[in-house]
């Protein structure tokens, strides 16, 4: 996934943590009976869809074997339109009423059901703005087939062509899902035997819903008479010739569409989009279409079609057309090829155009052929130089690729193009990364039933734990990290590193939030490579030849790990060159051989790289050597704050314990259930430091279908991630038939003992993450949580990752020169549990390795009353309030204060399971400091509500803030809103009582309410210590702005960190109940 991906989906509780508060309690673990099948991020989309009166979300559905049929009708009767199906599949994709989204969800026969959506793709660029070490040589024509700039050689791949040279891949077809692949660049024109390397070029995208410019629709009619036709009248109206005589249908594609040129587009110039490289906006291209599949473009929008010629999907006689006029005397080329694809079931024709450079880049990694070749000079390949190429977009030019179609995009490839092997290096960090939603589900599907084996790129959230990316996450996909070594920093950075060999510290780490197996492997994830050339070089720290460019991302990773599978499969068929949908090995095996003949990397853990680095080689030896798969499946505990959301709740596929674990805590056991499969197993561990055991004296299991239990010992020790790959290994079998991911994370306490504060120091090799991450366990009832790093040597920095798994600092934080103390961040009312703090070194730190300390603080202070209450309270009247704050966690310089009133509106509410949301409006005047929702206090205790808070004072309303824990009380937070309309809405994820009454409060702080003085000087307190507030309040109606009825004034006694306008780590709820 492109640096890139990261897709920022619904963090729960976490992507409002920036401007709310979010309170969360402990897990329930239960399923209830009216479990939706629609998960959290889902549901917010729902509701977003509900609070701007759209009438109808779209559903990607996963439906049980044989069940596509009953669904289809079952969503029928409840007013669905299924737009698009697949009964081999079990995919369905419905447009349903918002407001019985969730209805849908629970019919008969669905396994699963997500929201459609656009998943954002950033571009994996390598940082620009530090310096090399040294300017390393660009590539060139004579750059040998071995080389660093695109180190395929680091997996074996050169290695295993010249050893094999009719095993480079030829016969085999690769999917790309992505952003279309250039057609013009030399490198991805034909295969090693001279065929043609791109056989098939589509656009997935929606003709009628997803705002994709380049499908046009053809809703006029013209006749041409003598070759001549005019469109419109008067002024407007415009003559074109040269056009076959007959009656056509008539569209334009016009370059100026925001959705082709706007922000973020590859194509745009500062005037708008500029699709024929003339450095001018506005061209509008003429297309004729005679309703079957011959089309007619007007492609240098001269209004003449004689020059043009005739042209049929790509894949029928490989018809490919351009716009601009390229100039011979530029290296950088004018034009931009394209291919035409109709649908005439929506009345459009398609004008297929890549939608950006990720694509190109991608394929030179895998099959690219000559780059830059030279005359007699051969330059050198990508992974599987003969392998032939199937072209996919899923993407659009702005806004991202749509969900929908990563689906049905795969199903083209597996079921109509019927590939071989298939990559995607497109995705996104859900909080919930468990690989059960109904993507995953039909991914799984998909490989086993059609036998091409899916590599998608593991994601870019990293260093910390459990960030990996969906769908990556998916069961049977081979989820691919990204790694480099010091040959391929220096030349693609130029870089200088005494590290041999790393991970990329953006790779996103397992395991997945049920403990399953994520990353499968890793492979290079940075490379000069092909790019579209019309855009120029894009190489860092050099210049180097148009048309080529530094990526870097697991993008760049899975692309290799694709090409490896082609080389194997290619081996597998004999060398032919001859396609045929004759596949020798399942894509069980084939995974199986890449993950058995993987080289475990040593200093960094399991979690971090699965089975290790690919080589190619070894694997082939073992798949040519009776691989033989087991059916085995694995279930045990699992102890993260979202583990009640797991399919079964609670319960695993790998012991994952990130909750509950501390430095110096006693021994525990973890019990697996082995089910599925019968044989007697080896046991044994990959990457164990120590903190795993099996039971004295077992070395191996024999297990049975029905089960078999294996109890292991966890050992805490030392502060950090421990994780081991425990091996299941039938000795009679080539490779090893089955493995399961154990994580542990042993969080250093913030508690009394050490004073609510600890420090920890490390270091981190130039251009990695540190040895070993910092965790630290944030108590219940904290209030704010501060994270400081002090650079002693070198250059660094810190992000922290929330107990999700999901980082909520951006990857674009600058690095420091020690010596520094880093800004200090505060996070308030953070969620209690397993904070991350991960840590980096530059790749151009001066001193190697950094070394640094980071030191986490927990505070809290409580105030005694906790509550003043004055009622009845006259306008305009002064009162007064003594209390005392008491400093109840670590040692802190603090200050009190008051806050302005709000006007706060509270109501006894209840809500049904499966029923409608619950919307109130809220009118938040001028000049407003805070707007805040809560929830809580349910009658049922196990029920889940969720609370979203939207911005709608456009018009349009936008989600400003959520709170989405697993318990039923919930607060959202925003600070200075604008003026206008703002919507809260509740949510019933889960009422397993059938319905549950709950306190709903908003309040909307405003000066004009009135204020409460509450100032004393800072002043440090130690934990246990006193002081004594003194507060008054008064209640104003001024600028004519007055509670409306039904409301009170409400506001707060505040502690803050250091000065009146620090970070709130305690309060005192102020109530006054005005006379009319």
């Amino acid at each position: 996934m492109s640096g890139l991906s990261a897709r920022a989906l619904t963090i729960f509780a976490l992507l409002a943590s920036l401007v709310m508060t979010a309170s969360s309690s402990t897990s329930v673990y239960a399923d209830p009976p009216d479990k939706s099948k629609l998960d959290k991020h889902s549901r917010e989309l729902v509701a977003t869809a509900s609070v701007n009166g759209n009438a109808s979300v779209t559903l990607l559905i996963a439906a049980a074997e044989g069940a596509t049929g009953s669904v289809i009708s079952a969503l029928q009767a409840i007013g669905g339109d299924v737009r698009r199906s697949d009964a081999e599949f079990g995919y369905i994709r419905v447009d349903i009423a918002a407001d019985r989204a969730d209805q849908a969800s629970k019919i008969a026969g669905v396994l699963a059901a997500d929201v459609d959506e656009i998943i954002p793709l950033e571009l994996p660029k390598p940082e620009l703005a530090e310096s090399p070490d040294a300017v390393p040589a660009p590539p060139d024509s004579t750059t040998p087939a071995q080389n660093a700039y695109m180190p395929t050689q680091d997996i074996g791949a050169p290695q295993f062509v010249a050893a094999h040279p009719t095993w480079d891949g030829r016969g085999v077809v690769i999917g790309q899902l992505d952003t279309g692949v250039d057609l013009d660049h030399p490198a991805l024109q034909t295969t090693t035997t001279g065929q043609r390397k791109i056989i098939d070029w589509v656009t997935f995208t929606d003709p009628l819903t997803d705002n994709d410019p380049t499908w046009i629709v053809m809703d006029k009619t013209v006749t041409s008479v003598g070759g001549t036709f005019t469109v419109g009248t008067g002024a407007s109206a415009k003559t074109y010739t040269g056009a076959p005589d007959g009656t056509w249908k008539f569209g334009i594609f016009n370059e100026s569409d925001p959705r082709f040129g706007g922000p973020g587009s590859e194509f745009a110039i500062g005037c708008g989009g500029d699709l024929n490289r003339n450095g001018l906006c506005g061209d509008k291209f003429a297309i004729l279409w005679d309703g079957t599949d011959n089309v007619w473009v007007d492609s240098n929008a001269d209004q003449s079609f004689a020059d043009e010629h005739v042209m049929q999907p790509y894949k029928v006689k490989y018809d490919v057309g351009e716009f601009g006029r390229d100039k011979p005397a530029t290296a950088v080329k004018e034009s931009v090829p394209f291919v035409v694809q109709v649908d005439a079931s929506t009345n459009t024709v398609n004008i297929g155009i890549a939608s950006g450079e990720h694509a190109t880049h991608v394929a030179s990694i895998m099959t690219g052929n000559g780059l830059y070749k030279d005359g007699s000079n051969p330059g050198f390949n990508g992974a599987a130089p003969g392998a032939q190429l199937v072209s996919i977009r899923v993407c659009l030019f702005v806004v991202g690729c749509t969900a929908h179609a990563l689906i049905e995009g795969m199903i083209y490839a597996e079921k109509v193009a019927n590939v071989d092997t298939i990559n995607m290096s497109i995705g996104g960090l859900p909080a919930l990364n468990d690989g059960n939603n109904a993507r995953a589900i039909l991914y799984n599907s998909l490989i086993e039933k059609k036998g091409a084996q899916m590599f998608i790129s593991a994601g870019n959230s990293g260093p910390g734990v459990n960030t990996v990316a969906d769908p990556s996450v998916a069961t049977a996909v081979m989820s691919v990290g990204a790694y480099w070594t010091r040959e391929s920093a220096f030349a693609n950075y130029g870089a200088a590193v005494s590290t041999a060999e790393a991970l990329h510290d953006f790779s996103s780490r397992g395991p997945r939030e049920d403990g399953g197996f994520k990353p499968d492997i890793v492979a290079p994830g940075n490379a000069v490579g092909a790019i579209p050339q019309w855009q120029g070089q894009q190489c860092v720290p050099y210049s180097c030849r148009v048309g080529y460019g530094l990526l870097n991302g697991t993008s760049m990773a899975a692309p290799q790990a694709t090409g490896a599978s082609a080389l194997l499969l290619s081996a597998s068929k004999g060398g032919t060159d001859v396609h045929s949908n004759d596949k020798k090995f399942r894509p069980a095996e084939l995974r199986q051989a890449m993950r058995s003949s993987a080289r475990f990397i040593s200093g960094y853990s399991a979690h971090e790289q699965g089975f290790g680095l690919i080589d190619v080689g070894r694997a082939w030896d073992l798949l040519s050597s009776n691989v033989k798969t087991s059916s085995l499946t694995s279930a045990v505990e699992t102890h993260t704050l979202l583990s009640s959301f797991l399919a079964k709740p609670g319960i695993g596929t790998g012991i994952y314990d990130r909750e509950g674990v501390t430095v110096g805590d006693a021994p525990y056991i973890r019990t697996y259930t082995f089910s599925g499969d019968s044989g007697t197993f080896r046991l044994s561990w990959i990457g164990n430091d120590g903190t795993f055991s099996l039971p004295a004296g077992m070395t191996s299991i024999t297990t049975s279908k029905k089960g078999k239990t294996l109890a292991i010992r966890v050992t805490p020790t030392t502060v950090g991630a421990h994780s081991a790959i425990l091996v299941l290994d039938d000795p009679n079998t080539a490779g090893i038939d089955f493995a399961t991911m154990n994580t542990v994370i042993v969080a250093q306490p913030l508690n009394a003992a050490n004073g609510y504060t600890a420090t920890l120091t490390g270091s981190a090799n130039k251009f990695e993450d540190s040895r070993p991450n910092f965790f630290f366990q944030v108590p219940v009832g904290t209030t704010a949580l501060r994270v400081t790093m002090e650079g002693l040597t070198g250059r660094s920095k810190f992000v922290r990752i929330h107990p999700y798994g999901v980082p909520i600092d951006p990857s674009s934080t600058a690095f420091q020169t020690a010596p520094y103390t880093a800004p200090r961040t505060t996070q308030v009312s953070p969620l209690p549990g397993t904070w991350e703090i991960g840590t980096e070194a530059s790749r151009t730190t001066l001193v190697d390795p950094a070394t640094f300390k980071v030191t986490a603080t927990a505070y809290r202070v409580d105030f005694s009353p906790a509550s003043w209450t004055q009622d009845p309270a006259t306008v305009g009247t002064t009162y007064n309030q003594s209390l005392t704050a008491t400093n109840v966690y670590a040692t802190a310089t603090i200050a009190t204060n008051g806050s302005p009133f709000a006007s706060a509106f509270t109501a006894a509410e209840s809500i049904a399971s499966g029923g409608a949301h619950q919307l109130v409006n809220i009118n938040v005047p001028a000049r407003s400091t805070n707007v805040t929702a809560t929830i809580g206090g349910a009658s049922d205790p196990a029920a889940d509500l969720d609370l979203f808070l939207f911005d709608c004072h456009t018009g349009a309303c936008t989600l400003a803030g959520s709170s989405t824990s697993s318990s039923s009380n919930e607060t959202v937070s925003v600070n200075n809103p604008a003026s206008g309309l703002w919507i809260s809405l509740v949510d019933p994820f889960a009422v397993p009582s059938g319905n549950t009454s709950y306190t709903y409060t908003d309040s909307i702080a405003n000066p004009a309410y009135g204020s409460i003085n509450a100032a004393t000087s800072a002043a440090a307190m130690t934990s246990g210590a006193t002081r004594a507030v003194n507060a008054s309040a008064r209640a104003d109606s001024t600028a004519n702005i007055v509670p409306s009825a039904g409301r009170v004034l409400r506001g707060a006694i505040n502690a803050r960190l250091d000065l009146f306008v620090g970070s709130v780590v305690g309060s005192a709820a102020v109530t006054f109940v005005t006379n009319p």
